[in-house]
């Protein structure tokens, strides 16, 4: 219940006006829909008594100007009511969106190596929508649904109150029939989240533009088609299975209410017929009965549902985003429109202090006891083979990864006490791992910096990057999206150039931390050797961690670290590392070779 409440509170803070705006709807459209059978009553019962009279009657014209009245104002409700539900909808789906994609952008990173996470993750992300579904049910309930049932109630006490009885069986039929629909539909989507996701990774597998190359040239397509068909096909069924239980439960409610309704219909025309209720009264009870009906269903599928649906959906929805205060959500709508956070303090030194840790599931940690200091104006690189630590190392180090244990420390303070903004103020990031958007260049350079985005610092970053050389050959400069699928004018990027667009956004914004993960891992040995050259003039004066497997670029350090197997095994500078004839003396050696057998080919 606390998490109903917490949701409500926050949604009835932060989107009032569209909340009373659907309120105001749903009343005036309950009042002309039981105006409307108490005008339909009256036309017809003026009609049948002029009838006998012989002649139309004053009331009688006034009777139909008010139902026609009525009929007009129901029509024209229609249009109003579907345009306040969609902007209603709308505004409260985003609202929930964004506080999910928050919170989700806060999580700690390991947490997405776990599957139950990925799965429940899925779950909260595909069903947001319901708590605007949840608000919806709950005007209804309150607004549109109970103020129809009590007013056909006092109808049915006044005219006909055999007409209650048909209300209450109406209502068990659909409370049993209601519950055991959601409880089949939310067992469904909630056990089906693994298998929904397996699903959607083969299909896309074989949808998507940069697999389907590697598809048509290997001719492995068929493979993968067949897997999608085979989980596909055990999904289905199982939904096929719950579905038609759905269904049937649906059609045996509804086959009794009309049996229950043709019998109060009969009912009512025997009243009639012995004169013991005009017309214009039996009109008005078939329709207020139908009114009624299609509220107590709606009313019941708002309270039943939402025990089963909403109610578990919030509970697991608030589980996940908690704590986020008021303050956080006015900080979260703010974004994007132009405030500028404090400028973050200089850095003085970064201090990794016995750090371990374990990817969830993994036998043996991925870093293992390790500790160093870099200080103000220092280049150090972390050597090692694949496999030996040296990227995970650079992900606790910004935070990217929470450490299990050890400390990090900034100017002497814990980088896990820092809000993520400050932390990652720091640092400017070139990961091995790292994401072009469907953006122009410019929005992806500049796309991780809070500081100040000038024209003037982008100028820098590009030149800094050499990437000015790659946007005079793009039809838009700068503005030109990377990517065709959703512009006309896009361009598809080498991977060399995308390099240089991460180390562009890397330098955006001058940070005081350059942190960089085999940034010239997609480029050729001749491109590397100018990308080096020009590194060396960007790092002159500036703090830098360089992550590698390749001497060259370590070499670019003042001090090189050499891990293995999540330890460091060796510290000092090229020379001295030469002469101790360790680990980094043989990788040395290895590449020397290397390269001179490829000279010799």
């Amino acid at each position: 219940m606390k998490e109903t409440v917490w949701i409500l509170k926050k949604l009835f803070r932060f989107c009032f006006k569209y909340i009373m705006g659907l309120i105001a709807i749903m009343l005036l459209t309950t009042v002309i829909a039981v105006g409307g059978n108490a005008m339909n009553k009256l036309m017809l019962d003026e009609l049948f008594a002029d009838v006998a009279k012989g002649s139309l009657s004053v009331a009688f014209y006034f009777a139909i100007a008010g139902y026609v009245t009525f009929w007009i104002l129901k029509s024209l409700i229609g249009y109003l009511q579907a345009f306040s539900n969609n902007l209603f909808r709308l505004k409260i789906d985003v609202f929930m969106q964004r506080i999910f994609m928050k919170k989700s952008n806060d999580i700690n990173q390991e947490q997405f190596f776990r599957p139950e996470f990925l799965d429940r993750h899925a779950f909260l992300s595909e069903n947001t929508y319901k708590a605007s579904n949840f608000v919806f049910k709950l005007a209804t309930i309150i607004f549109n649904n109970i103020f129809s049932v009590i007013s056909a109630i006092v109808v049915f006490v006044m005219y006909e109150p055999l007409l209650v009885i048909y209300l209450g069986i109406v209502v068990v039929v659909n409370v049993i029939s209601t519950a055991i629909i959601s409880k089949k539909q939310y067992e469904i989507s909630r056990t089906q989240i693994t298998e929904e996701r397996y699903t959607s990774y083969f299909k896309n597998s074989c949808m998507q533009k940069n697999m389907a190359k590697d598809q048509r040239i290997f001719g492995y397509g068929a493979k993968l088609i067949g897997k999608w068909k085979n989980v596909n096909r055990k999904y289905q069924e199982k939904r096929m299975k719950v579905m038609n239980q759905v269904d049937s439960c649906n059609n045996v409610a509804q086959v009794i209410t009309y049996i229950l309704k043709a019998a109060f219909d009969i009912i009512l025309l025997f009243s009639v017929q012995n004169k013991m209720c005009t017309v214009g009264t039996f009109v008005m009870l078939i329709g207020m009965m139908e009114l009624a009906t299609q509220n107590i269903k709606g009313l019941i599928t708002v309270f039943v549902q939402g025990a089963f649906d909403e109610a578990r959906y919030f509970k697991e929805y608030y589980e996940y985003v908690y704590p986020f205060t008021d303050e956080d959500v006015k900080q979260m709508l703010e974004e994007g429109k132009g405030n500028v956070t404090d400028k973050k303090k200089e850095f003085c030194s970064l201090v990794v202090k016995n750090v371990s840790y374990t990817y969830p599931n993994s036998p043996a940690p991925a870093v293992n006891d390790v500790s160093f200091e870099v200080k103000k104006g220092e280049i150090v690189s972390i050597l090692g083979y694949n496999g030996s630590g040296k990227t995970t190392l650079s992900k606790l180090m910004y935070g990217g990864l929470k450490n299990a244990g050890g400390t990090i420390l900034i100017n002497g303070r814990d980088i896990h006490e820092m809000v993520p903004e400050e932390r990652f103020r720091y640092f400017g990031v070139a990961s091995q791992e790292f994401s072009i958007h469907a953006l122009s260049v410019k929005e992806n350079v500049c796309i991780g910096c809070v500081e100040d985005m000038s024209d003037e610092l982008c100028k820098k970053a590009y030149e800094q990057a050499d990437l000015q050389s790659v946007l005079d050959k793009l039809p838009n400069g700068e503005d030109t999206i990377i990517s065709k699928a959703y512009d006309n004018d896009g361009i598809e990027l080498s991977g060399g150039e995308k390099q240089k667009v991460l180390l562009a956004a890397t330098y955006m914004g001058d940070p005081e931390i350059l942190l960089m993960d085999e940034p010239t891992a997609s480029v050729d040995p001749m491109k590397e050797y100018e990308m080096l050259k020009n590194l060396r003039k960007v790092l002159n004066g500036r703090t830098a961690v360089l992550i590698s497997h390749r001497i060259g670029f370590a070499r670019l350090a003042d001090r090189i670290i050499v891990m293995e197997n999540g330890r460091i095994t060796e510290e000092g500078r090229h020379e001295d590392l030469i002469q101790n004839d360790g680990l980094y003396a043989r990788i040395f050696q290895g590449q020397k070779e290397l390269y001179t057998y490829a000279k010799e080919v």
